[in-house]
């Protein structure tokens, strides 16, 4: 049988697949169901002075000449990998 967990926002039923993991949340899921955490995200993106589209359109966030960011520095070691066999 399959557990249930109710959404904070939209106050469905749900199975405990439906919730993203989360280390915080009871049972090892967070409290909004993948769907709702969504919206929110979205809406956390466009209007949140943290934001980097926020912080874009502001004026506020210019990426730095020469520097990579962590994120994208797996993909350049393949990128150099690939780059090696030609």
């Amino acid at each position: 049988m399959t557990e249930l967990r109710k959404c904070l926002d939209c106050e469905k039923d749900k199975p405990f697949t439906d919730f993203n993991l989360s280390v915080n949340g009871r049972g090892g899921r967070g409290s909004y169901c993948r769907e709702c955490r969504a919206i929110r995200m979205r809406k956390w993106y466009e209007t949140s002075p943290k934001s980097p589209r926020v912080k874009a359109a502001a004026g506020g966030y210019r990426p730095v000449p020469g520097k990579v960011s962590l994120p994208h520095l797996p993909c350049l070691a393949r990128i150099d990998a690939l780059l090696e066999r030609i």
